[in-house]
């Protein structure tokens, strides 16, 4: 069964612990009458103070101990107060730190809100344009496919009169009773025709040539169309980025107020419970 410490347990074994010249814990003295630390710490104080009183009473404190105590306590208090002094020198430097960064990451949000607002205005110009000119050419081509259609038959047609033609030519030839006059003319309508055919043939190879034109354009203006979106979905993905990085800072930012107020008000409470040992010991 576990040993119950005692007020008269635990201060036998403090008088004991003096009386051999060892430093009076409460690791020693639980070791010695047993108990917990929660109860025997108190009880252990208890002593202390009574001691305190009872040295108190039997002799007056001399000038040159005084002396020392005042040395001390000031040491104390000045030591406390320094680092009172770094902890806030030290927290005022994290926080403009931290203040220099959100002002960096606005300024960047700020950049990249202007070049993304920018960017769609473009964005939406480019397609207003784009669209007007897809529009156009689709126009353009079926235009040109209708001319081209218009040409082949037009081919079509000449190739028809041309082997008419031809064939007439050949019976002229092969009829011998007609005239001179008849042949120079089938001759010359055999001409015309091919002067014709020619004529039509390169102007469908020039209708050709504007159709790829147009196509190749019309694809252009897709392909540049696709690289402004991507561009665009770059910068709001960087706009992103900077947006968490000042997330991030800003929760620096409390958790450094949070640590400057917690160290500020630990070296406080110190401080006072120092000043108030000292002015205990003048009593």
């Amino acid at each position: 069964m576990k040993q119950v410490a005692t007020k008269e347990s635990v201060w036998t074994a403090c008088r004991e612990l003096a009386k051999d010249g060892e430093e009076i814990t409460t690791r020693k003295v639980v070791a010695r009458v047993g108990g917990s630390s929660s109860t025997v710490g108190p009880l252990i104080r208890q002593f202390m103070e009574h001691q305190l009183k009872e040295r108190t009473l039997n002799y007056t404190i001399s000038d040159e101990l005084r002396n020392t105590l005042i040395d001390e306590l000031h040491r104390v208090v000045t030591g406390a107060t320094g680092d009172l002094e770094r902890a806030l020198r030290n927290s005022q430097s994290d926080n403009l730190e931290i203040f220099e960064d959100l002002t960096v990451a606005e300024d960047k949000i700020d950049v990249l809100e202007r070049d993304i607002a920018n960017a769609e205005l473009k964005a939406e110009e480019l397609s207003r344009v784009m669209e007007k000119n897809l529009v156009a050419a689709e126009q353009k081509i079926e235009v040109i496919s209708g001319q081209l259609n218009c040409a082949n038959q037009e081919k079509q047609d000449l190739q028809n009169k041309l082997s008419a033609c031809q064939s007439e030519l050949a019976k002229a030839h092969l009829l011998a009773g007609q005239s001179d006059q008849t042949v120079q003319s089938l001759n010359e309508q055999n001409r015309s025709l091919q002067e014709k055919a020619e004529t039509t043939q390169a102007l469908l190879h020039e209708l050709e040539k504007q159709h790829e034109t147009a196509k190749a354009r019309w694809e252009y203006a897709q392909a540049r169309q696709q690289e402004l979106t991507s561009e665009l979905d770059m910068i709001k993905q960087r706009l992103d980025d900077e947006r968490e990085r000042r997330i991030t800072a800003e929760n620096k930012l409390t958790r450094f107020e949070a640590m400057g107020a917690d160290q500020i008000s630990t070296l406080v409470q110190k401080l006072k419970h120092e000043e108030d040992n000292g002015d205990g010991g003048f009593q």
